[in-house]
């Protein structure tokens, strides 16, 4: 019960890291680099 208590966390975690990535590529989208580190 525990695991799958932990595993649907982690889940949710790595979905919101995903859509913040999305979120920063599409705001760094107008520079120049791909990756958007330098738009942080």
């Amino acid at each position: 019960m525990e695991q799958m208590r932990q595993g649907a966390q982690q889940q949710r975690q790595q979905q919101q890291k995903q859509r913040k990535a999305e979120q920063e590529r599409r705001h760094c989208a107008p520079l120049p680099d791909p990756v958007g580190r330098q738009c942080a």
